[in-house]
């Protein structure tokens, strides 16, 4: 604080620039009046200064300067000391500069200190100052149960496809109940299909990428599930109860997609743009009267993010490429009553290059499902996509300030090595959906609903979570 007061050892003006003994004088006067038995020849230079410290010591506390690091700073990158013109690294760690998928669980944090060093105008004294800083990874703060829009994606009816075709080719499309300000007038699909003996040939927009499955109820391919307003081009070739095909996409990650796995907080807003995906698959299903497994077998590439999660320069997680198997078994005993059986197996590499990260391990990451449809009732039990096994590593270094006897401070650095960061979580969701459809009528649906949430987001430490709902809807027929 001596050392950053307005006073006669401050160094700097609050822009960075060295005082001068004359221009500190100057500056020193126009907050100061020394007294009047003080003669002219000590108003001006050194003499001056001696005089103001003689009768202010070190001056005014000026606890701005004192708690915002200057010009220079500086970190310590696991090997050496390095420094950077302007405060960057301040700015980004007070705000919000690391948004995390809930893949990554909990509250993980990578402990990134700096200093910068303060010295006084003749630079005879000089203390260095330590800022401890943590970039966090993954959900940090808490919040309230609130009945955003999560209704806007709650279906009263389980088939809303509006389906047309004429000759070989079929046309569909679908817009959201949920009102959205997209200038697409909330189309949530469209589909162009031609049909040429047992191939189909298809092109496509889809607003969420989880091919009509629920974005909540755990049974939709997550790693799919990242992507939002996607252009999808496909194949398929059917041999009897075969099926074979191929698909390539490429769409958009946003805050609202990688929030997709909280519906609590899925609300209306316009999304941000977090980085860009493209990816292509191949997948083989057999459907029999009873049994029918699907497999299907592709890469994702993220511009970006890794898993849906943004990131900067300081933690930068790279671009990603995520290698996914996803399996779905299903089982129908009748018309009324069917089981379904999904899991989805991913690894993700990247080429993370962020300044306070020295390198990632591959990610591995799965989810799986557990659904029921009995009539108009819908259950799911399902554990949403989280890491399984994963290392971000960093250097650590601890600080100290100690005095080397001479009336100076210098800076000790302590406990230099390099941290792994586990990124796997502790704890896993386990997601319980549940849905009963009715129709009232040719033009009348209602439907009631649950959410439940064991360990929301991965974590345990914000309590569980519940989601209910009842809704109706009513169309206009002409």
């Amino acid at each position: 604080m001596a050392l950053t007061a307005d006073g006669p050892y401050l160094g700097t003006d609050d822009a960075g620039n060295a005082f001068t003994k004359d221009s500190l004088v100057a500056y020193l006067q126009t907050m100061y009046k020394l007294p009047p038995d003080y003669h002219a020849d000590a108003l001006t230079g050194q003499d001056y200064l001696d005089a103001f410290a003689d009768v202010y010591g070190y001056g005014m506390i000026n606890l701005e300067r004192a708690m915002t690091p200057g010009n220079k700073i500086y970190y310590y990158d696991g090997n050496t000391i390095k420094g950077a013109n302007g405060n960057a690294y301040w700015r980004m760690a007070s705000g919000t500069m690391f948004r995390a998928s809930s893949v990554f669980g909990g509250t993980k944090s990578v402990s990134a200190p700096f200093f910068d060093v303060v010295e006084s105008l003749d630079g005879e004294i000089s203390l260095p100052r330590v800022w401890e800083n943590e970039f966090s990874l993954g959900a940090d703060s808490r919040r309230a149960l609130y009945m955003g829009d999560v209704l806007g994606e709650f279906k009263t009816r389980r088939d809303t496809t509006n389906r047309i075709q004429f000759g070989n080719f079929g046309f569909s499309l679908n817009t959201s109940e949920k009102l959205y300000s997209d200038y697409l007038g909330g189309l949530d699909d469209m589909r162009l299909d031609y049909t040429s003996g047992d191939w189909t040939f298809a092109t496509g927009f889809q607003r969420h990428f989880t091919d009509g499955t629920s974005r909540f109820d755990g049974m939709s391919n997550p790693i799919l599930g990242f992507a939002s307003n996607v252009l999808t081009s496909d194949v398929a070739y059917r041999m009897g109860a075969w099926t074979f095909g191929a698909r390539a996409y490429s769409g958009a990650i946003t805050d609202e997609t990688m929030l997709d796995t909280d519906p609590t907080i899925s609300a209306q807003y316009m999304p941000a743009r977090l980085g860009l995906v493209q990816g292509a698959q191949s997948d083989v299903a057999w459907r029999g009267k009873h049994f029918g497994f699907s497999t299907a077998v592709g890469v994702m590439h993220e511009n970006n993010t890794v898993l849906g999660a943004m990131s900067d320069g300081l933690l930068d997680m790279g671009n990603g490429d995520t290698m996914y198997v996803d399996s779905e078994f299903t089982y129908s005993p009748t018309d009324y009553l069917s089981f379904k059986l999904r899991s989805t197996f991913a690894r993700t590499t990247t080429d993370a290059t962020g300044q306070f990260i020295m390198g990632m391990s591959d990610i591995d990451s799965n989810a799986f499902g557990f659904g029921i449809d009995a009539g108009n009732f819908s259950f799911s039990v399902a554990q949403p996509l989280a890491v399984s096994h994963g290392v971000l590593t960093y250097p650590y270094a601890e600080y100290e300030i100690v005095n080397n006897g001479n009336g100076d401070y210098d800076l000790n650095i302590v406990d230099t090595h390099i941290e792994d960061l586990d990124l796997a979580p502790h704890h896993r969701e386990v997601r319980f959906t549940g849905a009963y459809r009715h129709n009232f009528g040719e033009f009348t649906d209602g439907a009631i609903g649950f959410i439940y949430r064991v360990n929301p987001n991965n974590t345990d430490a914000f309590g569980n979570e519940s989601v209910f709902m009842m809704k109706m809807t009513h169309r206009l027929g002409i």
